[in-house]
């Protein structure tokens, strides 16, 4: 007998020796079953019984496989034989793993069937019937082997022509491949409704674009109160889920029926009734958790494991901070262990994402229930869950920095890194000169503009300084929108311009109140008022003017215009400043010379008046030369330079974050460390060399807003970008009966 057939035989007859003895223990659970119990408690026992069995029987096909890999019909027919068994236990209580393992073994078997074939095939044909109403060179969305798939009816079919597609046989695909189901998690309204859209388009082009793609599947988990089906079912394949009753009521029983006045809590609610009904479309190992306002820009590759999932990190979750770390605790046995991850995204083995979900939903409940933990946690309580569950379950992920980005205005706006998944959480804001902003911008894509309608189908593209982020979200919503193809016309009033005026003036915290640079030129006041420098407000310090219309104060950011007639004196204009809703509107007329102003606001009949006047030179700048005077360094040729004529008045600008940093005329630099000079580069036209406190800089600037900074002692490199602070939430000095008020006053009269 030759070796490998006698191994094989040992292996086969070691591997039947231990299912055997498995087999006698489950026999032996029947007969005590019988013997236990009678009447309707039987029958459920028993069932469970013949589904251990059932399981029992496809693992050993699956287990004495490769063993018997050239036994030709005979591992065809056991492996038939073991998809029959588990057809039975895949209706009983025990039945969940017996589904999944019962879909393993039909591809297997088809694969084993394929390998087996004299000449494998590396292709596969599909044949499809053109639906009503589609003619050939349009797209549909079929049901391919993977779950669904967007293609091309081939020209001149009609509707009920029978076309062919012909697919790539996943053994052409690079070794290693590890397909995943993504589950979109959804709730029934219109705002989700288009986020949705536009995501699975991108989804659907992706994958079209990669036959060896590890994205096969997609399901949408949809919430309702009725867990029924809404207008989007036909479109995108959905498993239906009943939320949770909204409200409080089950707070105080210990039911967990109702969302807790927390909707999220329909999140592990939904999956678990997902993994009861799991789709016939399901058949890879691992599913990808996703949101509606999460958009691919790359396939995420398939990085899990059976024993470990792949999250995303989240900042806010960090369970070994000193305020979270007491709280985190009292629920888990070891913060160090507790991952910085929420439900989504992840990429998990889906066994063990049917193991975490049940300790997942009731440990939600626990800790909305924890007075603590709710006010703590906040909106992100149901995050901590799901780690918390998972650390419980000695389950720890592979965190993965690049797996999606969150960016902002603000930050992470140029995508830095190799992000795949684009979560579009923050809204972008900017100026129309691309200066991001805190609040509503002049330019804004914020999804909230549209929780009641569908975004306009094209969205004016983001100002040319705005981060890469702008452009990237602006340009992948309009693509959607124009390709699907009953897309509505009744959309929002906006698209990315205009929301800053919708709710009023006081919503607007950045607006550049002067349109024009000409408008700038023309005034005198405005001129003068930019170029004086720092100002002291109600005995507060810096105010500083900027060109374009905004004001940097210590209370926060706002606008300013001028008011009356621009083409007089400067004594026969007045600024208007808008401090937002927490600090009004003010009206500043200025002394002769511009050095003081009087600020007013209010009714005529009941006005409320501070004062101002220039800023005193810092105590370390008296041997710097007085306003208006040219600074060491400054020549007269410079005041025709490139750079000097885009820095003057520009800002409001921060060193390494820090603010206000404002460029002067005749080289004056204001900075939040002392005042300083600077002048251009003779050679350069896009750098400037300055000096303060007592350091020399050599700076560059890009063509935006930012610049880099190298410290001519020692090389220390530093960056800086334009920079507009929050509107103001108090100003205590400016309101009526203010000590601050009173002093400024007396400063302003000495």
């Amino acid at each position: 007998m030759a070796k490998t057939p006698l191994l094989s035989f040992a292996l086969v007859f070691a591997a039947g020796f231990g299912f055997g003895f498995m087999y006698h223990h489950i026999a032996s659970l029947a007969h005590e079953a019988i013997a236990s119990e009678s009447g309707d408690s039987l029958l459920p026992r028993l069932r469970s019984v013949e589904a251990r069995l059932a399981v029992l029987e496809a693992s050993k096909a699956t287990a004495i496989l490769p063993v018997l890999a050239n036994g030709g019909a005979a591992t065809t027919q056991r492996l038939d034989r073991a998809a029959t068994a588990m057809s039975i236990a895949a209706g009983t209580d025990d039945g969940v793993e017996a589904r999944l393992l019962q879909r393993k073994l039909g591809a297997t078997s088809s694969k084993h069937r394929a390998s087996s074939s004299s000449s494998p095939s590396k292709t596969k044909s599909l044949w499809f019937f053109v639906p009503p109403g589609v003619k050939g060179g349009e797209e549909v969305t079929v049901q391919g082997p993977s779950g669904s798939m967007v293609v091309t009816v081939p020209e001149g079919k009609v509707a009920g022509d029978k076309f062919e597609i012909v697919l790539r046989d996943s053994g052409g695909c690079p070794p290693g491949r590890k397909p995943y189901h993504i589950v979109l998690t959804a709730q029934d309204n219109l705002y989700q409704a288009w986020q949705t859209r536009i995501m699975y388009y991108h989804f659907q082009k992706l994958q079209r674009a990669d036959p060896c793609s590890e994205m096969t599947g997609f399901t949408r988990l949809l919430s309702s109160p009725d867990g029924g089906r809404d207008a989007m079912s036909d479109e995108i394949p959905t498993v239906h889920a009943k939320m949770l009753s909204p409200g409080t009521g089950c707070q105080s029983t210990g039911e967990n029926t109702c969302d807790m006045g927390f909707p999220v809590m329909n999140r592990p609610h939904a999956v678990t009734q997902f993994l009861a009904q799991l789709p016939a479309s399901l058949t890879e190992e691992y599913v990808l958790i996703a949101e509606t306002d999460h958009l691919f820009l790359k396939e995420p590759r398939n990085l899990a494991t059976p024993t470990k999932p792949v999250c995303f990190p989240f900042g806010y979750m960090n369970a070994k901070a000193p305020e979270l770390r007491p709280l985190v605790a009292k629920w888990a046995e070891d913060p160090d262990v507790v991952d910085p991850c929420g439900p989504s995204p992840i990429l998990i083995h889906l066994p063990q994402l049917r193991k975490l979900t049940p300790e997942w939903l009731a440990l939600s409940f626990k800790l909305k229930r924890d007075e603590e933990a709710d006010k703590v946690f906040g909106w992100v309580l149901e995050m901590w869950g799901y780690t918390i569950a998972a650390s419980r379950l000695g389950i720890r992920h592979l965190v993965w920095n690049d797996f999606q980005t969150e960016p902002s205005s603000l930050w992470h706006s140029t995508l830095d890194g190799d992000p795949h998944i684009y979560h579009y959480t923050f809204g972008l804001e900017y100026t129309l000169d691309g200066l991001p902003v805190t609040g509503v911008g002049d330019w804004s894509l914020d999804k909230r503009h549209f929780m009641g309608q569908y975004p306009p189908r094209h969205l004016d593209a983001p100002p040319k300084c705005a981060g890469r982020a702008a452009a990237t979200l602006t340009a992948m919503f309009n693509e959607a929108s124009a390709a699907i193809g009953d897309w509505p016309e009744d959309t929002a009033p906006h698209g990315t311009l205009g929301w800053a005026n919708v709710n009023g003036p006081s919503a607007v915290n950045h607006a550049p109140a002067l349109a024009t640079e000409e408008a700038y030129q023309h005034s005198k006041l405005a001129k003068a008022v930019v170029a004086r420098g720092a100002w002291q407000w109600a005995g507060k310090t810096p105010v500083l003017f900027f060109r374009s219309g905004r004001i940097y104060t210590p209370w926060g950011s706002g606008t300013w215009s001028i008011v009356g007639d621009a083409h007089h004196d400067a004594h026969h204009e007045a600024i208007s400043v808008a401090l937002g809703d927490a600090c009004a509107t003010w009206h500043l007329t200025f002394s002769k010379d511009v050095r003081t102003f009087t600020a007013t606001r209010g009714k005529p009949w009941k006005p409320h008046t501070t004062k101002g006047t220039l800023a005193k030179p810092h105590a370390n700048d008296a041997s710097l030369p007085p306003e208006p005077e040219r600074a060491d360094g400054w020549e007269t040729r410079h005041d025709q330079s490139a750079i000097a004529k885009r820095l003057i008045g520009s800002g409001p600008w921060a060193w390494q974050a820090v603010a206000p940093l404002a460029f002067l005329p005749n080289g004056r630099l204001f900075t939040p460390w002392g005042r300083g000079v600077w002048w251009p580069h003779d050679e350069q036209p896009n750098v400037i060399q300055c000096n303060f406190v007592g350091q020399k800089h050599v700076v560059t600037f890009d063509e935006c807003w930012s610049f880099t900074s190298v410290r001519e002692k020692d090389g220390d490199q530093a960056t800086g970008t334009a920079k507009i602070e929050p509107p103001p939430k108090e100003c205590k000095e400016l309101q009526p009966g203010s000590s601050s008020d009173d002093e400024a006053e007396e400063r302003v009269n000495t």
